[in-house]
């Protein structure tokens, strides 16, 4: 075995996937296990629980010790990296250290991970340090503010922040002379206003420092600091208000707009609410927006709790649970991953 040419290993290992091959595979000796784990630890999801430290001798310790062993690391071959669970300062040490040798990282989730500070922190000489995640592309975070300590130097191309974020941090979120003018093509926001009208002027500071951008999805979420709900007329006008300034992103193909409280859709006398009846009042306002903008080339489209799939001008109905406001959702989760 050890006469076989490297490449050769290589385009083996290639056509194993399943996790337990794999691990098997790594146990033959210390060149089949550099392969094995090229694969198997490609894509590292981390779920840790309460009450963990680094003495403990959970599996999930063991394992992120050895990514980062003296001998036989294996950390540097992760390029996709997804940590969740509630954790200690001690653990979180043990993640700086897998970040810091991870330099082969494209894309980092942490939106579930919570420490007693609240989320992971980051020193900020690493944060300013072109050695310290350089290949970072696709970031999913909780709050803006770990999302503003890594952007700085680095070209996000896919950006998910889940806690709503008001006013000013979305203008430092667009500044023109951010990367993201020219590098983002996913973006998912929460963003808190103070009524409808405020929906409409984020909207169009999004797009008008967006208009550079290789942007082909957008989904955002609008929480309304208002008390008391929102009428159908007015989120009606609220959305066709949006289409001047959606017409500025002209490589937009799919797109997701949610206010929240949901608007109440007014009934017919002796008409019964319904998700058919919803939806189908929805679907017409998703139709005129796009009809009265132009935005012909989307082909994704989600309003409130439905979205659709369009289809040679047919309109696919979406499963709500693979909708962009679902909290689960992240475009760069595949299945494979080896989990912990």
């Amino acid at each position: 075995m050890d006469a076989l040419p490297s490449e050769l290993i290589s385009y083996i290992f290639d056509f194993i996937h399943a996790p337990s091959a794999l691990s098997n595979a790594m146990l033959v000796n210390t060149h089949w296990y550099i392969h094995g784990a090229r694969n198997l630890h490609h894509r590292v999801k981390l779920r840790l629980s309460p009450g963990l430290t680094t003495s403990s001798s959970d599996t999930i310790i063991i394992f992120m010790k050895r990514l980062v062993a003296s001998t036989l690391s294996t950390a540097h071959l992760i390029h996709h990296l997804s940590i969740s669970g509630i954790t200690s300062f001690d653990v979180q040490s043990l993640i700086l250290t897998i970040l810091e040798r991870a330099t082969a990282i494209r894309s980092l989730d942490v939106h579930e991970l919570r420490l007693p500070q609240g989320e992971l922190h980051i020193p900020p000489d690493c944060c300013t340090s072109s050695a310290f995640l350089p290949n970072l592309m696709a970031l999913n975070v909780h709050s803006v503010q770990l999302y503003s300590s890594l952007c700085g130097i680095r070209r996000l191309s896919m950006i998910r922040i889940h806690h709503p974020i008001d006013e000013p941090p979305l203008r430092m979120l667009v500044l023109p002379t951010s990367p993201l003018v020219t590098a983002l093509q996913r973006l998912q926001l929460v963003i808190a206003v103070a009524d409808c009208s405020n929906v409409v002027t984020s909207v169009a500071s999004l797009a008008s420092a967006l208009e550079a951008a290789p942007l082909c999805s957008l989904g955002l979420q609008f929480v309304l600091d208002s008390p008391g709900p929102v009428s159908w007329a007015e989120f009606e006008d609220t959305v066709i208000e949006m289409g001047p300034s959606l017409r500025r992103l002209t490589q937009l193909q799919a797109l997701g707009l949610v206010v929240r409280p949901d608007p109440i859709i007014p009934l017919q006398a002796g008409v019964t609410a319904g998700d058919q009846l919803r939806e189908a009042v929805t679907k017409t306002l998703a139709e005129r927006l796009l009809a009265e903008n132009g935005l012909d080339q989307l082909v994704r489209m989600e309003l409130r709790w439905h979205g659709w799939v369009i289809r040679g001008g047919t309109w696919i109905s979406l499963a709500r649970t693979q909708m962009l406001r679902m909290p689960w959702i992240w475009p760069l989760q595949e299945l494979g991953a080896v989990s912990c």
